[in-house]
């Protein structure tokens, strides 16, 4: 496409386009770029050119079209952001230089610390204004489409963080044609043989593919049209990456290539329902496969209602039922609503981003946190950027969690106080600990004590960068002497559970090892971090004893091992039986992957109503032992767990 005909399609929904500013800076950016190529032979040009047409599909606003075309020219040619402002004004080169962020380290770090830096400086800036990540992922899109001129090692590269940061960010924007492309592009580099047969098998199952779907759109529309029901029907654009994703999960080969997914856009909410009524008239639903999201919209306000049915000849057959506004956000994401206010009040396109992505102060939370240093990555994947959870208050509030969450973790969510005083939670009505995982659709109420109870151990059992900072926060507020104290008795109950000794039975040579993996001069300074919620007793443990001095039970004596090796290890359990108690404990430790193999029962000679349960446990870690103590201590009726 020539640049004029981008030009005419940007103005076609931005009738205020300023189409002079927006050729001076195509002719800035092509002269700064003169003499330098694209890897594949291409004038340099190209690249933004091919960023800023991306863009005009989602209705982007002059300014970042124009940074769009300019993201480039400080990082790679004489032109500096100073040289951008000074032509195209403060706006363009703030959005400008929030690209560039990424994309430009000048840290004296190593190269995955000065990446992450960067990566950092990217969210703050997007927090000021979000439009940066909206020309970030088209110019992400871009490189991917070109991924093939780059050597393996690089392309292997690219495609990794692309799946990893990339796809992420844009499901939660929203954008789902920029999402399922990427996802097509970096299953072709990071696994070919497996792309090409799914892409292979696709290309056999088109016509068919083909047929029933025409048929099926007939069918429907004819019948919609009798009950007075005006509409718009399409088929919905599948991944490659969906199917191979499907196919993993052992489904019917077949079934999987030979499946339909139909949009159908109608006037009114009132009318979805009503469609929804017809569909399953006209079709046999499938059990359990309707999805409210109109009553219960997604994190990223996508809205519909979604069914799943046996269509024409059998063939599996689902619908998104949505109004026209409805459709947009599926198709844009948050970009739905800036081109209402791009021309008018390019400052309120800007605000309507903020305000459907508040999982941005999330990560903003975790960078402060964390060092520079592969922590921030891992959190940022694990809790921002994978598989949300909604789970409802007694009120019927919607709380957004991190697949995976906690009762814990929804009870931070939900304010302070209520994580400080947590005790135990009913997940619909049933009794259920802190620990407890949660899952779309629960309802979740929080059972509170009087006073403010947090627990140092919770920063083992919360998932959510929120939670570890609020916990951390009211234990930082304590004064020195009670966070020494209160660090001492911490370790000093790890240490008896694993080893049976205490902090002054411990030779000065591994203290000072500790001393020297955190970086202090005395022990009250380690203490002090430990009560204040720096660093984990586990941590400290692992530093002053190797897993082989703990795990084999020979704390003086190290006993070498594989590095994969399993330990038996044996652990008492104390607690007053109950109905149901054995399953909690064996489902507990299940969650870390632990076999248990060999239990028994006695009564407790130390407390007349309780007993004892001695289990023996196939580990592999240290930490996976302290973890296991620490969540079946969060079990009703269970009076406390040591290793034997």
């Amino acid at each position: 496409m020539k640049f004029a005909d981008i030009i005419k399609k940007a103005k076609s929904y931005l009738p205020s386009l300023n189409k002079a500013k927006l050729l001076r800076a195509y002719n800035f950016a092509k002269a700064a770029h003169r003499g330098q190529k694209r890897i594949g032979g291409q004038p340099y040009i190209a690249h933004p050119v091919a960023i800023v047409k991306t863009l005009t599909d989602f209705f982007a606003d002059e300014n970042t079209l124009i940074a769009a075309l300019l993201h480039d020219v400080p990082e790679d040619t004489k032109y500096t952001i100073k040289d951008v402002e000074k032509r195209f004004g403060k706006n363009v080169a703030l959005l400008v230089d929030g690209v560039t962020k990424l994309d430009k380290a000048q840290y004296p770090y190593s190269k995955t610390a000065r990446k992450i830096e960067s990566l950092k400086k990217f969210f703050r800036l997007s927090e000021r204004d979000l439009r940066v990540i909206l020309i970030k992922l088209a110019d992400r899109l871009h490189n991917m489409s070109t991924a093939k001129y780059l050597p393996l090692k690089r392309r292997i590269k690219l495609a990794t963080e692309t799946r990893d940061i990339y796809i992420p960010i844009a499901n939660l924007l929203g954008i789902w044609d920029i999402k399922i492309s990427l996802e097509d592009l970096c299953f072709e580099v990071l696994n070919s043989s497996q792309y090409k047969k799914i892409k292979d098998e696709y290309k056999k199952h088109y016509e068919e593919i083909k047929r029933l779907s025409e048929e099926t759109i007939s069918i429907v529309l004819k019948t919609l049209k009798k009950n007075k029901i005006h509409a718009k029907m399409g088929m919905r654009k599948k991944s490659l990456f969906s199917y191979y994703q499907k196919l993993l999960n052992n489904g019917n080969r077949n079934e999987i290539f030979n499946s339909l997914s139909f949009y159908i856009i109608v006037p009114t909410i009132k009318s979805c329902y009503t469609v929804l009524g017809i569909l399953h008239a006209l079709f046999k639903p499938k059990y359990g496969r309707i999805k409210d999201y109109i009553a219960i919209p997604k994190a990223n306000n996508y809205r519909s209602l979604h069914t799943a049915v046996f269509g024409v000849n059998g063939v599996s057959t689902s619908f998104q039922i949505r109004t026209p506004q409805m459709h947009k956000i599926d198709e844009f994401g948050i970009l739905s609503n800036i081109h209402k206010f791009s021309a008018i009040n390019p400052k309120r396109a800007s605000s309507v981003i903020k305000e459907h992505v508040k999982w941005l102060q999330k990560i903003l939370n975790i960078s402060d946190e964390l060092p520079s240093d592969q922590k921030f990555l891992d959190n940022l994947k694990m809790d921002i950027l994978q598989n949300r959870i909604f789970v409802f208050t007694p009120h019927g509030k919607i709380i957004d969690l991190p697949q995976g969450a906690t009762v814990l973790d929804f009870a931070y969510a939900v304010h302070s106080n209520i994580g400080h005083k947590a005790l135990k939670a009913e997940i619909e009505g049933v009794e259920a600990p802190l620990t407890a995982e949660l899952k779309t659709g629960d309802t979740v109420k929080v059972i509170t004590a009087e006073e403010s109870c947090p627990r140092l151990e919770w920063l083992n059992w919360v998932k959510t960068a929120d939670a570890k900072h609020k916990i951390k926060a009211y234990f930082k507020k304590k004064n020195i002497e009670e966070c020494c104290a209160a660090g001492r008795d911490l370790l000093e109950t790890e240490l008896k559970h694993l080893q049976k000794i205490d902090v002054s039975k411990i030779s000065e040579s591994k203290i000072k090892k500790a001393l020297k993996t955190f970086g202090v001069d005395s022990l009250d300074k380690l203490l002090i971090m430990i009560g204040r919620g720096e660093i984990m007793p586990k941590d400290v443990i692992s530093a002053i004893f190797s897993k082989e001095e703990v795990l084999a039970g020979r704390t003086f004596f190290p006993y070498k091992k594989s590095q994969n090796a399993l330990y038996p290890i044996k652990i008492i359990i104390i607690f007053e039986d109950r109905i149901g108690l054995f399953k909690d404990i064996a489902s507990t430790i299940s969650r870390f992957n632990v076999n248990i193999s060999g239990v028994s029962v006695k009564t407790s000679p130390e407390k007349s109503k309780s007993s004892v349960m001695e289990m023996t446990l196939e580990v592999k870690e240290l930490n996976q032992l302290i973890d296991i103590f620490a969540a079946l201590k969060q079990i009703d009726n269970i009076i406390d767990v040591r290793k034997k």
